[in-house]
């Protein structure tokens, strides 16, 4: 029984009283398994929960860098103790024999495993000419045209923001469209062209990935394979594609048609990043049968991005002109640096300014404040090498200040509003809210944005000036601490008396963390109740004392009598007697002369 009485000063807002017995941290991943070493090694995961098991295995220092959502396959560089996740199902490695199932992915993965093992002087860097022209500028569509029921994962912005800048979690989006009888018809996918495509993308990809690891880059890949249009993409000119897209996003299940089709597609992109960060679409148009492998116009590549917010898409043909089809990694990095706001590196100016923080293109050519080789400049010798230079990483937005290895973008600190408490028979209720802050875009023409999230938000008390509490768990309103703005509350009671100091703390996904404002309560406490039914200390009657804490019998054990009785402090303390003529009942014999031992322990 509780019998402590909370008295609230005038002193501000009440806070909140903590059970604390109901105060628990929740951790993922404690139970027992084999121990593994704790070198990171590349692995091929199929797990039970995508998102469960991802926020385990990065947890553990594991990180994801491929994930197929409807193979339930993750792919990346683990720990020993990351492979212990409770939600992975089955690991496999470079040798191992995979399922059917999820063949495809694993030759992707292989490939790129063996690309790797190849000495980047022994790579073969055929010499063919820049892309050129493969930057096609667009207005941002209007809003009206957009599809405004489809939910945004990142905080600010716009439908028509996809890909604002490169950090966090990449929707991959390839569609290969196949011309039917209504069209000339001269190409058609076969299986194995297809897989063709999805490893060159998947090692371009991973090129990325490997370039920055605070950028925390993990691409989530879709494939729409065999999406019927009217027309036979490569037998016409590249801007043509209004026509072909068009009937590709139709068949998606997008529409109506709209020329240009560009707000089906950031339709589309939306509609398929669902909880990612960002996303784009990539479409590969058949071109194994043509003479050259290039539109009519003579383009192979082009990323079609607006100069507010990136993409949202690449055309590339399947022989990438003189690319072919072995060199498509290097120019699916090349395009994707484009979709992150990323300039070309060749007919250029050296004081023209791109991406999120505004970077210039002071690599391009031989006339500005640097000239190095770099993806966005030579790209197969580049991918080859795994070369990108300072400027290019700035305008993909990777910038880090203060060395901490938090890219500055995201190297912002939350904010946190503790709100006065309310009184109810619990105890003292606290709420308040938080919010991600926003690393502002320097680009004018960009729309600030940031894809933090609270990741916890906790308190803190302190008691007549005695050092600060542990920190203890709040409760999410919604369930869960997931998102850019969350509400939370908890509860102060059983508390000793005093004058209370109250504070509660935001924490981002990043780790960085910022505190609110102070909150102030004083709890004064009846002295505790402490009652006995033998009338005190009294060894020769049985019968139980009773405090705050709970009710204790007088009891035997052999020779020795657990005397209850009310200490001088209000609470149930307890003596061990040994009784000479013996123990029985309660209560030591009436005759017996006694020795009585010291208090052995109390039971507060």
């Amino acid at each position: 029984m509780i019998n402590i009485q909370l008295v609230a000063t005038m002193k501000t807002p009440i806070l909140v009283m903590v059970l604390f017995f109901a105060a628990s941290l929740t951790l993922s991943g404690c139970y027992a398994l084999p121990s593994f070493s704790p070198e990171m090694r590349e692995a091929f995961l199929v797990v039970e929960d995508i998102d469960l098991a991802k926020s385990d295995i990065e947890s553990y220092g594991g990180v994801v860098r491929h994930i197929f959502p409807d193979k339930n396959v993750l792919i990346g560089s683990f720990t020993g103790n990351s492979l212990k996740s409770k939600f992975i199902d089955r690991v496999y490695y470079e040798r191992s024999r995979v399922p059917y199932s999820v063949r495809s992915e694993f030759t992707s993965w292989k490939r790129s495993l063996e690309y790797k093992k190849v000495p980047f002087d022994e790579r073969e860097v055929p010499d063919v000419e820049p892309i050129y022209d493969d930057m096609v500028i667009i207005d941002k569509p209007s809003l009206s045209d957009l599809d405004p029921s489809i939910p945004l994962p990142i905080f600010g912005g716009d439908p028509t923001d996809t890909s604002s800048f490169f950090i966090g979690d990449i929707s991959v989006n390839v569609i290969f469209p196949e011309s039917n009888a209504n069209s000339l018809n001269t190409e058609n996918w076969t299986d194995n062209e297809i897989q063709e495509v999805k490893d060159e993308i998947f090692l371009g990809m991973d090129w990325w990935a490997l370039r920055e690891p605070d950028a925390h880059l993990t691409f989530v890949y879709n494939y729409d394979e065999r999406i019927p249009t009217d027309l036979e993409p490569i037998e016409h000119e590249s801007y043509y594609d209004w026509y072909w897209i068009n009937d590709v996003m139709l068949n998606l299940g997008y529409g109506p048609e709209q020329y240009p089709p560009t707000p089906l597609v950031y339709n589309y992109v939306n509609n398929m990043r669902s909880n990612d960060d960002w996303g784009f679409a990539i479409f590969v148009v058949d071109s194994s049968n043509d003479a050259d492998g290039m539109f009519l116009d003579g383009k192979s590549a082009y990323t079609v991005m607006t100069s507010s917010g990136g993409g949202p898409y690449i055309v590339m043909t399947y022989d990438n002109g003189g690319y072919t089809i072995s060199n498509m990694d290097s120019v699916t990095a090349h395009e994707t640096g484009h979709i992150f706001g990323s300039t070309d590196q060749y007919s250029c100016s050296c004081d023209t300014q791109h991406g999120y923080l505004y970077y210039e293109n002071q690599n391009c050519g031989t006339s500005c404040l640097i000239d190095e080789d770099s993806i966005m400049k030579n790209p197969i010798y580049s991918f080859s090498n795994g070369l990108l230079d300072y400027y290019a990483r700035g305008q993909v937005g990777w910038q880090d200040t203060d060395t901490d290895n938090i890219l500055d973008i995201i190297d912002t600190f939350p904010m946190i509003n503790l709100n006065p408490y309310t009184q109810e028979e619990s105890g003292f209720i606290f709420d308040g809210d938080s919010q991600v802050s926003i690393f502002p875009a320097v680009n004018p023409y960009y729309n600030n944005i940031t894809t933090n999230i609270i990741a916890n938000v906790d308190y803190s008390y302190m008691r007549d000036g005695e050092p600060w509490s542990d920190w203890f768990s709040t409760d999410a309103i919604d369930g869960m601490f997931d998102g850019p703005q969350e509400l939370f509350e908890f509860i102060l009671s059983s508390l000793p008396g005093g004058d209370y100091t109250v504070k509660a703390r935001a924490t981002n996904n990043e780790g960085n963390f910022n505190e609110s404002d102070h909150q102030y309560i004083t709890i004064t406490a009846i002295p505790p109740m402490c009652s006995e039914t033998d009338g005190g200390y009294d060894i020769f009657n049985y019968g139980y004392a009773t405090d705050d804490y709970g009710t204790y019998e007088d009891a035997c054990n052999r020779r020795i009598l657990f005397e209850y009785y009310c200490g001088g402090e209000g609470y149930v303390e307890v003596a061990e007697v040994s009784c000479k003529y013996g123990c029985g009942n309660g209560a030591c014999g009436e005759e017996a002369p006694l020795d009585i031992l010291p208090v052995a322990y109390g039971s507060k």
